[in-house]
């Protein structure tokens, strides 16, 4: 092993890897090629602590990069389900009220992938009288 402050040994990488799959330092040292009972000693070691802590950075900004790609991808999808509905109702002339629920789950699912679905949900009974919405009653 190196000493304190040194740069780490392709063992030490080792061990930091392993022990960032499972925080198990005891086995993490077995998997690196250490005795286990060394394990109490390279966590200790400041050059092993400091590059423990960049492996954790680095997974935390490849999960929060992973995160908005996600995200950014639902809402796509979202909304392409959305359009093909809209379609349906506006050109084929297909049964409004099946594809209109399917627009307003995809407003509901998006609400909620933007955190904006803490909005109390009220049911109003309405109809359409030429073009115009006519609310009936709100509960």
């Amino acid at each position: 092993m190196g000493k304190h402050g040194e740069a780490i040994s392709p063992k030490q990488e080792k061990f930091c890897l392993e022990y960032q799959k499972d925080g198990n330092a005891f086995q993490s040292a077995e998997r690196a090629g250490y005795a286990g009972k060394y394990s109490e000693l390279l966590v200790k070691m400041p050059n092993i602590q400091k590059r423990m802590a960049e492996l954790v950075s680095q997974s935390t900004a490849l999960a929060i990069v992973e995160l908005k790609y996600t995200a950014k991808d639902a809402y796509e999808e979202i909304q392409l389900v959305q359009d093909l509905a809209m379609k349906s109702i506006i050109v084929d002339g297909k049964d409004n009220a099946k594809y209109m629920a399917i627009i307003q789950k995809g407003i509901d699912m998006k609400t909620k992938l933007l955190g904006l679905n803490a909005v109390e949900k009220k049911e109003v009974k309405f109809e359409v009288v030429e073009s115009t919405v006519v609310f009936l009653e709100e509960s």
